[in-house]
């Protein structure tokens, strides 16, 4: 079966940024799929939805096991990444400001055992760094790096009867670190539990 590579792009997004990578994934093992998302909504402030978003799906792993392949998933990023940091990209909230949107890329990776890892980069990263930074990111995908990670709970969601874990770089540490679902849940029931109180005073 082919690994398929999925590419999710905002409407604002221009089409042909995705048509001129297209070719470099013309290989037997791989198949193309592109979506445009329409939805205007996503323009409002604070949306978490990415820019562009990289689904890898399908025996994913096959991807990693062809060093041209890998090559090329890393190049796509370093070239959308570059395009996106230049793209002006106005949001809206819903009294009518609007602010500048800091942009994003993500990779949604899934191995064969339904474990998810998604990958956020940023616009705010270190152009001059932005190539070791999506390598070392691809690292973790492909290295027995990310089993460390889901063998710890505190790092690992398991909504949508599948595990995740999700990745952001530290720009201080220059590392790319796990989001910690459990702090995470703690703080949302600390704050839940607070309204309560208020609301029963």
């Amino acid at each position: 079966m082919k690994a398929t590579i999925n590419i999710t792009y905002q409407h604002y997004i221009p089409e042909e940024w995705v048509n001129e990578i297209e070719p470099l994934f013309n290989n037997e093992e791989i198949q193309i799929e592109k979506y445009k998302n329409e939805n205007k909504y996503f323009n409002c402030i604070g949306s978490g939805l990415s820019d562009i978003t990289i689904f890898i799906i399908e025996h994913p792993e096959s991807i990693f096991l062809y060093p041209a392949l890998y090559d090329i998933l890393k190049i796509t990023l370093i070239v959308l990444w570059k395009k996106l940091k230049k793209l002006n990209i106005v949001r809206q909230d819903s009294s009518g400001k609007t602010e500048s949107k800091i942009k994003t890329i993500a990779v949604n990776y899934e191995d064969s055992q339904n474990r998810k890892v998604k990958i956020t980069i940023d616009s705010n990263l270190n152009e001059n760094l932005i190539s070791e930074i999506i390598e070392s990111a691809l690292n973790i995908i492909k290295s027995n790096k990310k089993d460390e990670f889901f063998n710890k709970k505190e790092f690992v969601s398991n909504s949508e009867n599948s595990k995740k874990i999700e990745l952001f770089y530290n720009k201080t540490s220059k590392t790319w670190e796990p989001f910690n679902f459990e702090n995470y849940k703690r703080k949302m029931d600390e704050y839940l539990r607070e309204i309560n109180e208020n609301s029963n005073d």
